[in-house]
């Protein structure tokens, strides 16, 4: 798929739970510089990095990872209840792409993958940028918040449950992207369902996966294991950024920033300040 003059590959690599899917573009010539791993935020999949290719992919190839269950990768057999089951499924595509170590951007939900995948696995991630994490299961405050933000709409006959995810998407906020509206709620639309999963993920449904794994994982026994160079983003206006200190001083090479921001960062509010950051510190 094309998107603003980038060729973006779409793949599957075959792992033992199923197809992941992926996506990719990269430099025309060959820049010595490290591939650049890109993890995403529930309810969404690899396609929220559509719009970022072109300014990320100039001199590095770079992957777009859908997490299990999200989007066109399949939902494991057997649910996943840990942080660490999705981190060895991103070992698993990176396997598959014949990738040995790779750099990493991770945003939200796809930030706790990256803890993992870090901690589990150190020689497989140079240098990481982890956008808005937060240790839910440490405060009780926590638990509350990470429902709110990931819960199942049931399915209605009359179709009611469509326009509870536009709305959760801003689809009627004045001078919403609707186009951009749309491709979000598609893909949370794949995500939308507690088939089989009522008992473990109660009325989060499958989109409960990684929170489920979020509110049990010990991100404090983890961060020390981490070798990867580090950089913390929290935004000025983050609810989040009470822990910033904390995942900062955890890491042994970490350091962090805080953008401006009125609350939680979003790659999409300012693409442009995204990427300079992220390659500032990649390529320093």
């Amino acid at each position: 798929m094309s998107t603003t003059g980038v060729q973006v590959r779409r793949g599957f690599v075959l792992g033992p739970d199923g197809h992941i899917e992926y996506r990719e573009a990269g430099p025309q010539r060959e820049s010595g510089r490290p591939p650049l791993l890109l993890l995403h935020a529930l309810p969404q999949s690899s396609r929220m990095y559509l719009p970022h290719f072109e300014r990320l992919c100039a001199e590095r190839r770079t992957v777009a990872w859908t997490m299990p269950g999200c989007g066109d990768s399949d939902r494991p057999p057997t649910p996943y209840t840990s942080l660490d089951e999705f981190a060895r499924a991103a070992v698993w595509l990176l396997d598959g792409l014949g990738i040995e170590r790779t750099d990493l951007f991770a945003t939200h939900t796809g930030s706790a993958v990256a803890i993992a995948l870090a901690a589990n696995h150190p020689d497989r991630v140079g240098s990481m940028v982890v956008q808005e994490p937060f240790n839910y299961g440490a405060t009780e405050a926590g638990h509350e918040r990470l429902h709110r933000a990931h819960h199942f709409a049931p399915l209605r006959a009359d179709g009611g449950h469509l326009l509870e995810i536009w709305r959760r998407h801003g689809g009627e906020e004045p001078g919403a992207d609707l186009y951009r509206v749309m491709d979000a709620v598609i893909e949370h639309l794949k995500l939308n369902s507690d088939e089989g999963v009522q008992e473990l993920y109660g009325d989060t449904g499958w989109e409960g996966a990684a929170p489920y794994g979020m509110l049990r994982f010990d991100y404090w026994a983890a961060l020390p294991r981490i070798r990867a160079r580090t950089l913390i983003l929290h935004g000025s206006g983050s609810p989040l950024a009470e822990q910033h200190a904390r995942f900062v001083d955890g890491i042994p090479d970490a350091t962090g920033i805080r953008p401006e921001s009125e609350t939680l960062l979003n790659i999409n509010d300012d693409p442009a300040r995204f990427a300079r950051i992220l390659l500032d510190f990649l390529d320093a």
